[in-house]
Order: structure tokens, then C-alpha cells, then sequence
């Protein structure tokens, strides 16, 4: 098909994701940041393809420890996403909680608050409160509260997150047992070891 074609790009994006999986980050950042000069060359900066190579990359960045080269693309997936999707659409909140995420990485948790209350909310209501997706968003807002030194509020959301994974996914899965972990250092950070 040739190299620009949206197969080959696809095929490229997916070999990245791959490489990415495997932990080869050294050789899942060029095809990711082949794949996405090409496809704004060919389909635009708004075209939902390139978006998604956006925030594959800034994904990408965040995972290598490059918060400085993520956040500016998260920010694009983000804004660009919204114009073109809308502020509701599911593919819109996931970039919004990928660039809070980023701010916590980065150290920015006061930037992240907004932006993961914002998406936890509209997550709640969009796929109800004891999604997968709603869960993440309550556990990454409650390391931004963490981050903001908001304490309590960091532990109510792990608690509330808990009442959820427990019946839903049991005791020993890895989302509830992330919880608990996170739970257990905000008790410990809160001066309250003996929980």
C-alpha cells in the first residue's frame, strides 16, 4: 500500500503498541513519532487519527519518563480531542484523565485536580460508578488530592473506591489491590499507621 497509507500507518501504530508492551521504549518512540508526522501530513492535526497518535506518543513519553515531552502532547490531545468530539465523548475523558496523569507525574498535582474531577464526574455519569474507567479516574484523583497534600479527601476516594472493587472484583485482583496500596501509604502519610 505504501508508506503513508492509513494501513501501513495503522500497522506501524500497532508495532509501536507492541514494542511499547514488551518495554522496548527505544524502539517504540520513532514509530510512534513516524506515525504521527505522517499522519498529519496526510489527514491534519484534527483528524481522529492523528489524535490518537498524539496521545499514543504523549502515552509513550509519560511511560519513558519523559513528562516534559508528554505534557505538551497531552495538552494537544486533549484540546483537539474536545473541538472535535465534544467535551462529553468517552475518547475526550480518556484524554483528560491521560493529561492529569501526566501533571501528577510531573509533580503538578494542584493542575491535576480540575481536570480528574472533571473527568471522574463525567465518567460517573457516562458509565456509571463502578466502571473500570470511573474506578481509575477516582483512584488517580485521589493521588492528585495526595499530591495537593488533601489527605482525606485522597483517603475517602480510595475508601469509596474499595466498597466498589471489593464485591465487584474480589480481594486479590490487581485494580483493588492498587487501591489498597494506595490507600495504605495515604494512611501512613496522614499519621495514621495502625490503619
Amino acid at each position: 500500500y505504501g508508506p503513508d497509507h492509513p494501513d501501513t500507518l495503522e500497522c506501524m501504530s500497532s508495532l509501536a503498541a507492541a514494542y511499547q508492551a514488551a518495554g522496548k521504549l527505544d524502539r517504540a518512540l520513532p514509530l510512534y513519532e513516524e506515525t504521527l508526522e505522517k499522519r498529519r501530513a496526510k489527514l491534519g492535526h484534527k483528524h481522529v487519527d492523528t489524535l490518537i497518535s498524539v496521545s499514543h506518543l504523549a502515552r509513550c513519553y509519560q511511560v519513558a519518563g519523559k513528562a516534559d515531552r508528554a505534557l505538551p502532547l497531552h495538552k494537544e490531545a486533549a484540546e483537539r480531542t474536545r473541538e472535535r468530539l465534544g467535551s462529553d465523548h468517552l475518547r475526550t475523558l480518556t484524554c483528560m484523565n491521560n493529561l492529569g496523569a501526566c501533571y501528577l507525574a510531573a509533580g503538578q498535582g494542584e493542575l491535576a485536580i480540575p481536570i480528574l474531577e472533571e473527568t471522574l464526574q463525567k465518567r460517573k455519569a457516562q458509565l456509571g460508578p463502578d466502571h473500570p474507567d470511573t474506578l481509575a479516574s477516582m483512584n488517580n484523583r485521589a493521588s492528585a488530592y495526595r499530591s495537593a497534600r488533601k489527605l482525606d479527601r485522597a483517603v475517602q476516594l480510595c475508601e469509596d473506591a474499595l466498597k466498589v472493587l471489593r464485591p465487584k472484583l474480589g480481594q486479590d485482583h490487581p485494580s483493588t489491590i492498587k487501591v489498597l496500596a494506595n490507600l495504605a501509604a495515604f494512611y501512613q502519610m496522614a499519621g495514621k499507621s495502625a490503619k
